[in-house]
């Protein structure tokens, strides 16, 4: 077979868990074997305008806290794995109201 048409498929992860206290959020997830790394993206906005993105090099890290977040103020994150220079989907989105 011709392994230059092959595709990696990154499976699209979930948010599992954001857990908000003063300040911050704590986003977690279940760990995906098959990438890389993964990225969270976090905005006030539904849309993700103006968002923000953390980028985690490691597979084995299975949460993020997420600091200087506006009090009562609704957080959307999301992410997706990295494998190499394949990326998944982005996730469906979680909100979470910041405390």
């Amino acid at each position: 077979s011709d392994w230059s048409t092959a595709t990696v498929s990154v499976n699209t992860p979930t948010v599992s868990k954001v857990t908000p206290s003063k300040g911050t959020l704590k986003a977690s997830w279940t760990k995906n074997t098959g990438a890389t790394g993964y990225e969270i993206q976090y905005s006030t906005s539904k849309t993700f305008s103006n968002a923000k993105t953390v980028t985690i090099k490691s597979n084995a890290t299975t949460s993020v806290t997420i600091k200087n977040t506006s009090a009562n103020k609704t957080y959307y994150v999301r992410m997706r794995t990295v494998s190499g220079s394949t990326y998944s989907p982005w996730s469906a989105a979680y909100s979470v109201k910041a405390k």
